[in-house]
């Protein structure tokens, strides 16, 4: 795996939004979830497609 990859995805969960994205992701495990629905069970009014590319 490519260090900078590695790094800037992990630098992503330096932002409180995304950290519980990622937290909603882990729970779901392999499962997954579609951007819409992140958003819904995180009561976020906003697209999360371009914030989430790194997960």
């Amino acid at each position: 795996m490519d260090d900078s990859l590695v790094v800037n995805t992990f630098s992503a969960l330096a932002q409180a939004s995304l950290l519980q994205v990622f937290r909603l992701l882990v729970r779901k495990n392999s499962d997954g979830l579609a951007a819409g629905d992140i958003a819904h069970q995180l009561g976020y009014h906003t697209t999360l497609c371009r914030h989430i590319w790194l997960f």
